[in-house]
């Protein structure tokens, strides 16, 4: 017998894979994802776990943290695992999708489970308690009436979205002769790039800059980090 309810808001990564382990466990779910009623500057289709930067889960080497944690995920069966693994295209030691056949295969799984109820509407308000447990797995995305709610109930002026910067440099600035290739394709291109680019090899007229954005972001996570650090842990005022 399926235990209450839980409510997942958000058809991401994240909420499909949470919805897939209840599911899995015996729990009803419901999950609310808003496209296609309201969409995104970055999403193009209705699909569950959509794409929408690059179509690569980075390395599939296990002999790395990252991909050493696509087997941490296999071993309690991930949804986005297994279908990443049938949509996987060649691309090294990376796990890269189709992206189209990866969302299809995500939302296709899902519609066919018997406890899973997928409602596509906007959240703007979370349920109420007596609704049972939610997750909020909206990410950087999140609709502006929801963002409202969440600072409302966190006390909070903005909310944040920490991320791996990945700055653009122009294919044109960059003397490829010094770029030792390993495969002729973006992601081998880029990570090589990287690599010059910290070496000092690549002569790139956006080199300075690349170094003074990376330089920049830096500087901004941790003085945002202290900046929430001391406000938190600031001591009382003395009477």
């Amino acid at each position: 017998m399926a235990s209450s309810r839980v409510t997942i808001v958000g058809g991401g990564f994240a909420g499909v894979e949470c919805a897939h382990q209840l599911l899995r466990r015996g729990h009803a779910a419901r999950l609310v994802e808003m496209r296609p009623v309201r969409t995104t500057d970055a999403h193009a289709t209705d699909r569950l776990a959509e794409m929408v930067c690059s179509n690569s889960f980075r390395s599939d080497n296990p002999l790395n943290a990252v991909g050493l944690l696509k087997r941490e995920m296999e071993s309690v069966g991930s949804l986005v695992l297994e279908e990443a693994r049938r949509a996987a295209v060649p691309a090294g030691d990376a796990l890269a999708v189709d992206r189209t056949v990866f969302a299809d295969g995500v939302t296709r799984r899902l519609l066919g489970e018997p406890l899973l109820t997928l409602e596509r509407r906007e959240v703007e308000t979370l349920p109420d308690r007596g609704e049972g447990y939610v997750v909020v797995a909206t990410g950087p995305l999140t609709s502006p009436a929801l963002e409202k709610e969440l600072r409302t109930l966190l006390g909070e002026s903005s909310l944040y979205f920490y991320d791996a910067m990945a700055p653009i440099v122009e294919a044109t600035s960059v003397d490829f002769e010094t770029l030792y290739a390993r495969r002729n394709d973006s992601e081998s291109i880029n990570r090589n790039l990287e690599d010059t680019l910290w070496l000092g090899r690549a002569h790139s007229i956006g080199h300075a800059r690349q170094h003074l954005n990376l330089l920049g972001y830096a500087l901004m996570v941790n003085g945002l980090a202290l900046h929430r650090h001391a406000r938190r842990h600031r001591p009382p005022l003395a009477a």
